[in-house]
């Protein structure tokens, strides 16, 4: 018995003929990764997004959580001052966080976002997370449209300082301009 690429009556000839239609099927959807991506009918993306490794704390109650890193579409439209994101360009954002507790971590308090001191409430998130609680993620967003420049941030009702050497991020905040 001979095998062949039509072949339906054995694994050898089934499994060419599925190699033959993903193949098809990669070439109807195949393109460039930055096809469309900063031209006019796409623009590049507009966003900013600040981590915090291994550490999660502010100064005090309502106080910003500290970000210690900053990665932004471009530096001349944001920048990072230790607990806030400075943005440059006015429109709709997109504002997400999210936390990373450990076990470990006894935590009861009220996270929130501010952007120019001004609570967002739908990012407003009560966490209770008590120490024999296992690792957990909590996230939260909101989103706003900004007609000037503003200053966002992620508040802590009361003062906190967790620490987990093992974690690659504990706190991160983004922001994505979506329109």
């Amino acid at each position: 018995m001979s095998h062949c690429s039509n072949c339906k009556d054995c694994a050898v000839g089934e499994k060419s003929r599925l190699q033959n239609a993903a193949q098809t099927r990669r070439s109807i959807i195949d393109f460039s990764a930055t096809a469309g991506i900063g031209n006019a009918s796409h623009p590049a993306p507009v966003y900013a997004f600040a981590h915090r490794n291994g550490r999660l704390n502010n100064d005090a109650a309502d106080a910003g959580i500290h970000f210690d890193g900053l990665q932004a579409s471009s530096p001349s439209h944001f920048s990072l001052d230790s607990s806030e994101i400075f943005c440059g360009v006015p429109g709709t954002y997109l504002i997400h966080y999210t936390l990373f507790l450990p076990r470990g971590a006894d935590i009861d308090t009220l996270f929130q976002l501010e952007v120019n001191q001004q609570t967002l409430l739908p990012s407003v998130l009560h966490v209770e997370h008590a120490a024999d609680t296992p690792g957990a993620t909590y996230a939260s967003q909101a989103l706003l449209t900004a007609t000037s420049p503003m200053v966002c941030r992620l508040v802590s009702g009361e003062e906190i300082d967790v620490r987990d050497a093992t974690a690659t991020a504990v706190a991160t905040l983004s922001l994505l301009k979506i329109d």
